[in-house]
């Protein structure tokens, strides 16, 4: 999962879109597949996340935030796809 980092001074993680994706995410959690790795990140403060050549865009092809992607692969859930339980599942439990 790539997020934008919380404010600074802030020791909890920034809410997602309206605060509903990280829930929706949580719970797709429990349908991983055995083995597999969550990581989560922060794409760094705002003038680093809009340079279009930082890591996160040139490397993994991040667009925008919140992203769920399956590394290694061309599948992904961007922003409003993330509220979506059975997509955030499915992509949790496929293959």
């Amino acid at each position: 999962v790539s997020t934008q980092p919380a404010s600074p001074g802030s020791h909890q993680p920034p809410p997602l879109p309206a605060g509903e994706a990280e829930p929706v995410v949580r719970e797709g959690l429990k349908h991983i597949n055995e083995g597999c790795v969550f990581i989560y990140c922060q794409v760094g403060e705002k003038p680093y996340w809009k340079d279009p050549n930082n890591d996160f865009r040139k490397h993994l092809k991040v667009t925008a935030v919140p992203t769920l992607l399956k590394y290694g692969t061309p599948q992904k859930l961007v922003e409003s796809e993330c509220l979506q339980a059975n997509l955030v599942e499915m992509l949790f439990s496929e293959d």
